[in-house]
Formats: structure tokens, sequence, C-alpha cells
């Protein structure tokens, strides 16, 4: 049986009257069975609605999907807690992992279907897992502000629900690769101020981050799409870009064509864009234009984040690895 799009889900509605709850309430679950390509995963898994706040400063309902290994945690210690992030990189409820981890696929796989071996990988490591949909019900590409508050409210709502049994003095760990390291990089940075609640010592220990291909640097990154083979995926991440920070008015630097590209790829995942546009985007700005002086805001747009002076050094130990198709930096 066909996966309903979070869309058609009612369980993806959001509930009214969000405003004086705490971020990470748990407002409402039910139990999936979790899979990748085909194959269930060893898990009991949840899925749990939570409040929190969205890019634009708003409460919303997020979704997470909460994974605990069936076998018995039997090394020292409570099981860790690992918030794993996935590189969602899309613009379409489609492209979120909670619809990924119940075998939805609508088209081509998204990034987030993709990693779900991933996911695999870690639960056989015996780790609980939240894996969040940090982009929100509105799938806000590379909103710094919501990213962190949808990956930090995911951990503090998967450690409050109780058939998760997540123990308080658990260690915690971020684990992200590509767009989901930006996520987990962002969140590193301001745990200490936005989750102090998650301490560094004591109770509940974060005990340390994982990146990898972190996009450290957003006009390189944009630029190495731009004409290539997969050139259509920067289209994505300029529809993320406006829908994040509309402010911004991307489309005002678009000419004519790149504009209905825009318009033509609101709901899209990243394949989708770059099969649809291959070599695309080089000539979609409007001429004369110097892109490096003109792209409004760079500096606001930190969930592009490691180098994003505006925020605070993590405060956990960091591991990174980095590769130059994704032009990241040590």
């Amino acid at each position: 049986m066909a996966v309903p799009l979070p869309e058609q889900d009612s369980f993806y509605a959001e509930p009214v009257g969000l405003a004086d709850l705490p971020n990470g309430t748990v407002l409402a679950s039910r139990a999936i069975e979790p899979e990748s390509f085909l194959q269930p995963l060893p898990a009991d898994a949840w899925q749990v609605q939570y409040k929190t706040i969205d890019n634009h400063g708003t409460p919303r309902a997020y979704i997470a999907t909460v994974l605990v290994p069936q076998g018995e945690w039997t090394r020292d210690g409570p099981r860790p807690l690992l918030s794993y992030q996935v590189a969602e990189d899309g613009v379409g409820a489609k492209c979120a992992p909670s619809y990924a981890l119940r075998g939805g696929i609508d088209g081509v796989p998204s990034n987030a279907y993709s990693e779900t071996g991933m996911i695999r990988i870690a639960l056989q490591q015996g780790w609980a897992l939240v894996v969040p949909d940090y982009q929100g019900p509105d799938s806000d590409l590379f909103g710094a502000d919501g990213y962190v508050h949808g990956v930090l409210d995911g951990i503090r709502a998967a450690r409050a629900f109780a058939p998760a049994a997540v123990d308080p003095a658990a260690p915690i760990g971020m684990w992200g690769y590509s767009g989901g390291a930006q996520a987990t990089a962002i969140a590193a940075q301001a745990h200490s101020t936005y989750a102090p609640d998650l301490p560094l010592t004591g109770v509940a220990l974060v005990t340390g981050v994982a990146l990898g291909g972190v996009v450290a640097d957003l006009e390189a990154t944009m630029s190495g799409f731009s004409g290539g083979v997969a050139g259509g995926g920067a289209v994505v991440g300029l529809v993320g870009l406006n829908r994040s920070y509309p402010e911004a008015d991307v489309a005002q630097y678009l000419n004519e064509s790149g504009r209905r590209m825009l318009a033509a790829s609101q709901a899209d995942c990243l394949l989708d864009a770059a099969l649809a546009y291959p070599f695309s985007m080089r000539r979609r700005w409007k001429p004369g234009l110097d892109r490096s002086r003109t792209t409004p805001n760079r500096a606001r747009w930190c969930g592009w984040p490691v180098l994003c002076s505006a925020r605070a050094h993590p405060a956990c130990p960091c591991w990174s690895t980095t590769r130059s198709l994704t032009n990241s930096r040590p």
C-alpha cells in the first residue's frame, strides 16, 4: 500500500494553541513500521509530533521519528541517543525523513530515502535514534533558526517520549552529512544557549557531533552546481532561501527563465530539480549582475553555519570530514 504524502496524512495536521507550551512538548504520536529500501528496520519506532519554533519565530508542530533497537543494550552505561539529521535538501514535504522512513517515495527517491541505509547502520550499533524533520512543515530549506529549534527540540521530545524509555543519563550525540551536517553544526553552535537543559556535563551528556561533507561556502557550492549536470539542484536552494528569508527577494536576481523555474519547483526535492533542469542556472541570473555583491543578506544566511561568526563555537567535541565536491573546509 502506498504511503500517503504528508500533506494528505492527518497525523501531520498542526494543532492550535501551541504558544504557551514548552518547546519540545510531545503533542501526538503513532507507532510505525520503519523500513529502508523495502526492508524492515530492526527497531521499534514511532512518529512523534512536537512543539517548536520555526525559522520565522512562529510556534509550530514538527515531526520526528524515534527508533529504538529491538535488541537489548548490553554495553556499559545507558543506551545512547543519537540525533540523526538527513540531508533533507528539498522544499516539499515528500523530502522529509518521516515520510522516507515509512517507505514513502513519490517519483524519484529523496535524499532522506537514500540515507535510511545509514540509519540502519546506526541502529546496528545499538543506539536509539531521533530523526527530526528539522525543516518543519513548510520545508524551510536553509532556515538557520528553524534548524536549531527543530533539531534540539526533537531531542527534547525524544527524551520525554515515554514509550522510547530513553534514560535521563543517556549520552546524546548528533550526526549529519552535507545538508544534514548544516543542521547538525548550527544546532551544536546554538546548543548551550537554546537548550541548556541538554547540558554538556552532568546527568545528560552531549558527547559529540559528527559532521560530513559540510557545505561551508555557499557561493562556491552554488557556483559548483550552476551549469553542471546537476545544475537544476540550485533551483531548490534558491526556493529554500526565498522561503526561509522572504525579505531577500531572491527572484529579483533572476531573469524570466530563472523565475519560471523558481515558481515550478516549489515542492521539489533536490533530485527532482536536478533532473528537470540539467546544466542549468548559469544563464538564469539577470545580465550584468555581480552575484558576489548583489546576493542579499549573505551573512544572515547562517543555515550555512560553520563559518558564520554570529554563532557561538560548539561547546562539545566535533568531528568533521571533508571532500572537495561539496566545497568543505576543515
